[in-house]
């Protein structure tokens, strides 16, 4: 719908797509393969202690393997920008398209999950990434719609051939691939991307889109900050998902009158309401139609402000929130909070509430989804544990 935010399940794929965005920078920064594959190696020591020769840690390796992830980021938004390239062509099977065509993107042409990242990651900055489809082949390709259909189903997503697997794969790359990783990696990614394989050809450093490279990969190591934040708040496992996000929505709604009041004031979201917006910004379209409709202009969404303007900005739409509907603002998002909140509502029609049965439900429910996701955290550091073995075995 052109004219509304966006529906609870897709913001409930959104969760499921930044734990994936996690998940991978997660296995980029631990890979022993991939240390292997940027010549990443730790410089031990054997040095003597009393009469006993003893290896000394390298202190300089984890902080030298940090540098995986921005390089990685960056050939992941070239490898977008070739993507791009060819995707209307793809979508279109060969017939001309004309502006306004709605594109949705088929399994067929899925992009693999670090293409998407970049996408995503693009998205949230309207202006720039309006600017960029308006520079395409074709007017308005703010038409081609976020795969969320797709993404719902993860297999769709964890069948394509990520670039971390070309990475690792290094015995099969060229000397003259290996040797480009390695010089990327001694100059902070500022020299060519030498590397040829999954459809990336050597893009010459100094021209606009070697520029755009570098934007695109910084704006999806911003976006971490809020990945990280969305991954602790734990919602996608939470008993009252359902509920957080309907709430979320009607407070993104609330959000966006506050722009129609008051237009030239810097208003910043909590978190459940950055969700919805971070969601419906992936919706071009209807995000570009719904801003006008209700507020006659656009809302741009800027992650490179200074963090003390977000402060300052925060109180003040707290004080504008609150005077305006007559409910807090900055409330606690945690999963009692929020179970309690969902349950209270199903009694808002109810001549008496039994408070002590609320409590009761909201304890053992939570309790319960705590329970599972302890389950899974104690299993997924198992599988982690043995996977390190096998690697340090390799």
């Amino acid at each position: 719908d052109q004219q509304s935010p966006p529906s609870i399940s897709a913001s409930a794929a959104h969760l499921e797509l930044l734990d994936a965005f996690l998940a991978v920078k997660q296995k980029v920064l631990t890979s022993n393969a991939l240390d292997r594959a940027f010549s990443i190696m730790p410089k031990d020591k054997l040095v003597t202690v009393g009469r006993k020769r003893t290896r000394k840690a390298d202190p300089t390796f984890q902080q030298r393997r940090l540098v995986k992830w921005p390089i990685y980021v960056r050939i992941a938004a070239a490898r977008f920008l070739r993507w791009w390239d060819s995707l209307e062509f793809v979508l279109s099977d060969g017939k001309i398209l004309f502006p306004g065509y709605d594109l949705n993107i088929t399994e067929n042409c899925l992009p693999p999950l670090d293409v998407l990242m970049v996408w995503h990651a693009f998205m949230l900055n309207p202006s720039k990434y309006e600017e960029f489809c308006r520079l395409g082949p074709r007017p308005n390709d703010l038409s081609v719609n976020f795969p969320w259909t797709l993404v719902e189903r993860k297999t769709s997503i964890l069948g394509k051939v990520d670039l971390f697997e070309s990475l690792v794969d290094h015995q099969s790359h060229s000397a003259t691939v290996r040797t480009g990783l390695a010089k990327m990696v001694s100059t902070n990614g500022r020299s060519p991307l030498e590397v040829r394989f999954s459809g990336l050809r050597e893009i010459p450093p100094g021209g606009e889109e070697w520029t755009l490279i570098g934007d695109l990969g910084s704006a999806v190591e911003r976006q971490g900050v809020f990945v990280e934040k969305m991954w602790k708040s734990l919602w996608l496992r939470s008993s009252a998902l359902q509920g957080t996000l309907d709430r979320a929505t009607t407070r993104y709604e609330r959000f966006l009158q506050l722009f129609k009041k008051y237009p030239g004031k810097m208003l910043v979201p909590t978190l459940d309401i950055d969700l919805i917006w971070h969601t419906h910004q992936c919706f071009p379209k209807s995000y570009q139609t719904l801003c006008e409709k209700e507020a006659s202009r656009k809302f741009n969404h800027d992650d490179s402000l200074p963090r003390t303007k977000l402060k300052d900005g925060f109180k003040e739409t707290c004080l504008l929130y609150e005077a305006e509907f007559k409910e807090e603002y900055n409330i606690c998002l945690c999963w009692n909070c929020e179970a309690v909140r969902s349950e209270l509502e199903k009694c808002y029609s109810a001549e008496k509430i039994d408070f002590n049965a609320i409590g009761k439900r909201v304890k053992d429910d939570v309790n319960y989804h705590k329970a599972v996701q302890l389950d899974k955290v104690d299993r997924e550091r198992l599988e982690a544990c043995h996977n390190i073995r096998v690697q340090n075995m390799t």
